[in-house]
This record gives structure tokens, sequence and C-alpha cells, in this order.
């Protein structure tokens, strides 16, 4: 009844919902033992309860599908604990919101090593060439970031922010990352805001030696040589516990300008009925006089 409410509150919803318990009981003699070899190594002969369906929860409608499962082992221990914060202040209502919360390094070599130990090896020899060649370290890089990824689209513009666990330690990292490649980070006072700008080397320009050299001297190798000196542009700067990465710095002096006490969690439970603090990936919108412009 539980997981039924999540789903429907009104009583004029379409709820289905399986206890699966009671299901395997009742179905082991029917379901192949190999089958049934495969759903006891995914956990899900310790499930509990399964149930979808669409309705009223919380006073919005809502299409669900929720499952009961154990905590750990199956494919529930494959799936990241989430418990996102999503305090990034905002500059008014977003007309688009996605998060995505990020596993951690032991979770992505889980996951991995479910292929076999050759792939969990061929991940760590890829890591280590991107720090010998390339010279950038990604896993010391990807350790500073604090498992939620945004993307906003607002009256300020689309940005996206990434949570730190240490502006200190990340900046550190990334500053030498940059000197590594000879592409320095460069940093600026504009207007009161601290913007961190850098010139990212494309990857050929890290790895293309070997690239560069197996090509003629014809179109291609005119076309590699113009990525290669082409870098993506990335200019940031870090509010609360966040950095904040848009495309060009006027974003960013615009968003600390017009900033407000709203925060994206607060709006989402607000205005869109929702709370992605436990989601994985989620994504809402909202736009102005739709009812009017769907209505016939």
């Amino acid at each position: 009844q539980a997981l039924v409410d999540r789903i429907d509150t009104s009583g004029q919803g379409l709820v289905s919902w399986i206890n699966v318990e009671q299901a395997l009981i009742a179905g082991q003699l029917l379901i192949p033992e190999q089958v049934f070899d495969q759903i006891r190594k995914a956990g899900l002969e310790d499930a509990k309860a399964v149930a979808f369906g669409y309705g009223v929860a919380d006073g919005k409608a809502r299409m669900s599908f929720f499952a009961d499962l154990p905590d750990t082992g199956g494919i529930r221990g494959l799936i990241p604990t989430v418990d996102n914060a999503l305090d990034l202040p905002l500059t008014g209502d977003p007309t688009l919101a996605m998060t995505l919360a990020l596993p951690t390094l032991e979770e992505i070599r889980d996951l991995i090593a479910i292929e076999g130990d050759d792939a969990l090896a061929e991940m760590e020899a890829g890591l280590e060439e991107w720090r010998n060649t390339g010279g950038f370290d990604i896993e010391a890089l990807y350790e500073q970031l604090d498992g939620e990824a945004i993307f906003v689209s607002e009256p300020v513009g689309f940005y996206g922010a990434l949570r730190i666990r240490d502006k200190t330690e990340f900046l550190r990292v990334l500053t030498e990352t940059a000197d590594t490649l000879e592409a320095p980070i460069v940093e600026k006072q504009v207007n009161g805001v601290t913007i961190h700008y850098w010139k990212m080397p494309s990857l050929i320009s890290m790895f293309g030696e070997e690239v560069m050299s197996d090509q003629s001297t014809g179109p291609e190798q005119q076309l590699l040589s113009l990525y290669a000196n082409n870098g993506t542009h990335l200019f940031w700067a870090f509010d609360g516990n966040y950095a904040v990465i848009a495309d060009t710095p006027q974003l960013l002096i615009d968003r600390a300008r017009r900033r407000s006490n709203t925060t994206l969690a607060a709006w989402l439970s607000e205005h869109q009925g929702q709370s992605m603090q436990h989601a994985l990936f989620g994504m809402t919108g909202s736009m102005r006089g739709l009812p009017r412009t769907v209505y016939h």
C-alpha cells in the first residue's frame, strides 16, 4: 500500500503492483531453473514488491515506477545511493533544469568489473595513458567532483554547474593539468566576480602526434591541423559549493548581479512539485502560456 500511495493518492489513478515474494513462490515450479538462477543472481529473489502506474501524488500528476529491493547485492548493489543537495542559487524561474547524479570512481569500477577483469584492466590502462601521454589526470580531477551535475536554462541563459568537494584542491589539480598541457588558466576580476578562463586543448593536440604522422599531407592533414589548433573555451565562477560553467563570461557576470534567494531544490519543490534529491537523472521544465498554446 505504501508504494501505491506514492503513485496515486486521489483514488482515481491506474496502479498495478506485484508482490514479488508471493509471485516467485507461486511461479517457482513454472520458471526454468536456469532463469531462476539469473533472478537469484540479480537479487530479485529478495525483492518485496514492484508497483507502476499513473496518478496524482503530492498535488501533481505523475507516471511512476517503484521497486522495493534490498539495499545491497544484485542489481540494487549496482545502483548508487544518491543524496543530491541541489542548493544551487538561481536568478529566476528556469525554463529547463536537468540533474545528473555522478557515480564515484569505485562505483564506476564496480560497473566495469561486471564485464570482467580485462575490461577493468583496460580502464586502468586508459587512465594511465591519459596521465602519461595527455598530461590529464582524470582520476584526480574527478575525485574533486561531489556527485552532482546540473544544467539550467533561466533568464540569464543556459549554463552548467558541477558540485565541488574542495574548491582549492579542484583548482590546484586543474591548474597543474593546464600547466602540463601548456595552456594555463587565467583568472580575472570583473565587476567583483572572479572568473576563471581556460582554453582547453583539443584531444588531437594532446594525443595527436601519432595520428598526425599517420596522415598524408593532403586535406586530411589540413583538417586535423585545423582541429588541433582549436580548443574548447571554458569560463567558470564558483558559487557556493558549485563551479558554474558557461561559454561566455557575460553570463557569469549577469548571474552574479541578478542572483536571487531561491535555490534549485526550493524551486523544484515549490513550483514543480518535485524532489530530485534521490534521482539518478531528472529533467523538468516550465513554459509560459503552455495551456493556451495546446488548448483546442
